[in-house]
């Protein structure tokens, strides 16, 4: 009888340390109750990163900078100071993180959760996108917009490399989305390495197909589920010379 293959490991989780006296951040619909999208903060840390030489070396690094780094560069950015002025690339994408973790609700609500981790499961690369875009349509519009915000940049992120590097940028994003604390009965449906897997295939498959999620797009083929983070990436196809050559 044939052995099923091992399923590949979960990406590499990003630790949720203490944030110690870091301010918590303010509700997402505080924000678009001031007539914003998404936070200024949230926005301006974002495009920070986005606009800095290597954005894609700066996140992966981002877990090395310390604390108080991190606290400034959000005080600074919630202040709606020049981040140039005080903010590494590295230390932005940090404060990004934090920003997100320091929500009250999290960009996927609580109540959001198991839908999304049951919708994640579907082995299925297309009956997981259709069965995660009613899941995101749910969402609270100003979580919605957060969500967006996150995504797209995450494309344009490893669009510098042709792509390749997404697993990479959504390892590192995928767990600042979702609630750092989970009810039993969910944390024993879904163990820990089963979730963290589930946040970055649910993350993951919203930043390929932001036009079905974001735009109205009609869900048809979903692209190809992406690589284990830290897997080898894939090699582009030898070039064949002229004929004769």
């Amino acid at each position: 009888r044939a052995r099923a293959p091992p399923r590949p490991d979960p990406p590499r989780r990003r630790a949720r340390g203490p944030k110690g006296a870091m301010r918590p951040s303010p509700p997402l619909a505080e924000a678009a109750a001031y007539g914003e999208r998404v936070p200024r903060a949230l926005e301006a840390l974002a495009a920070y990163l986005e606009g800095s030489s290597q954005p894609v070396d700066a996140l992966l690094r981002s877990a090395a900078v310390p604390g108080r780094e991190v606290e400034a560069v959000l005080e600074a950015a919630r202040r709606g100071e020049d981040l140039r002025a005080v903010a590494s690339p590295e230390g932005a994408a940090a404060a990004l993180l934090a920003y997100l973790e320091l929500l009250p609700e999290a960009v996927f609500p609580a109540e959001s959760h198991r839908a999304v981790l049951a919708a994640a499961n579907t082995q299925d690369a297309d009956a997981r996108l259709r069965a995660l875009v009613p899941c995101v349509d749910r969402l609270p519009g100003p979580h919605r917009a957060a969500l967006q915000l996150v995504c797209e940049m995450a494309r344009r992120l490893a669009a510098l490399d042709g792509g390749e590097s997404l697993p990479e940028v959504v390892a590192e994003l995928a767990e600042a989305l979702f609630p750092a604390r989970v009810p039993g009965a969910l944390a024993r449906e879904f163990g820990d390495r089963m979730r963290a897997r589930l946040h970055y295939q649910a993350v993951g498959c919203v930043a390929q197909h932001p036009q079905v999620f974001f735009d109205g797009a009609q869900p048809t083929v979903a692209q190809p589920e992406l690589r284990p983070p830290g897997a080898p990436r894939r090699e582009p196809p030898p070039t064949r010379g002229p004929p004769g050559g």
